[in-house]
């Protein structure tokens, strides 16, 4: 059994990992015991972090996304001056770049952005659309962000039917035979999905939710409605992962 500092319980506010105040004294004793001890700006710091980190897609405004270009614009000037304003403007940019940031997607490689929404602007116009493009070309970086330190992503995916189902549902397949879905059955696959998760975190394996590229967008609103750290993934973005594993396969019975 772990020795036990004794202090106040409480919650970590960045990560929500169990922790305890301690007083300045009992640093060396925790320590010895095993226990990272963090000093109270450092906690502060990190949590406020955190919270702009979460924030980044709601702060981020028009005047950033042109600093942002301009600068882009002194390395890779072509992109640039075929895409804005001739196709794009800054506020279609900026959302773009706002869907991104909302599941924590890097954007810091903006010139590969700019050049998958030039790419994607011959098929689709629309914001949420591109999103999803721009999400397939920066793969390499979100298997990174995911995978485990031997670069293996652990996935939680979906029953085949499960994907036809809600395939059928947001219309991205015309499928007469595919059953209606209704409010309850999307609570228990979000129910199960969860309960998946859990289990392949006790493990100790970061699981994802991994989906058909055609139902990405409307599982990752569905789940992260009430488990809002789970991450939804397509099997597009995840080709140029190392490897793959599957951690559970979601079911559900009638």
């Amino acid at each position: 059994t772990r020795f036990t500092v004794a202090g106040q319980a409480t919650r970590d506010p960045a990560f929500g990992l169990p922790a305890w105040w301690i007083t300045a004294a009992q640093r060396d004793e925790a320590e010895l015991a095993g226990y990272t001890v963090v000093d109270p700006t450092s906690v502060l710091v990190t949590h406020l972090s955190e919270v702009i980190r979460g924030a980044l897609h709601e702060i981020l405004s028009r005047d950033d996304v042109k600093e942002m270009v301009e600068h882009v614009k002194k390395s890779s000037p072509a992109v640039v001056d075929e895409l804005i304003p001739a196709k794009l403007g800054y506020g279609d940019v900026q959302q773009v770049l706002r869907n991104l940031l909302a599941e924590g997607v890097p954007v810091r490689n903006l010139p590969a952005i700019l050049e998958a929404l030039a790419d994607g602007l011959s098929r689709t116009k629309d914001p949420e659309a591109l999103s999803e493009l721009v999400r397939t070309r920066l793969g390499r970086a979100l298997c990174e962000l995911h995978a485990d330190r031997a670069g293996t992503l652990h996935a939680v995916t979906l029953d085949p039917a499960i994907e036809a189902r809600l395939a059928a549902a947001v219309g991205a397949t015309r499928d007469p035979e595919a059953q209606p879905v209704s409010p309850l059955y999307l609570q228990r696959l979000v129910e199960r999905i969860g309960q998946s998760v859990v289990l392949a975190s006790k493990s100790g394996k970061d699981a994802v939710v991994l989906a058909r590229s055609n139902v990405r967008r409307f599982l990752n609103e569905l789940v992260r409605a009430s488990l809002p750290k789970v991450v939804v993934l397509s099997y597009n973005e995840v080709v140029p992962a190392r490897a793959v594993e599957t951690a559970a396969v979601v079911k559900l019975e009638e």
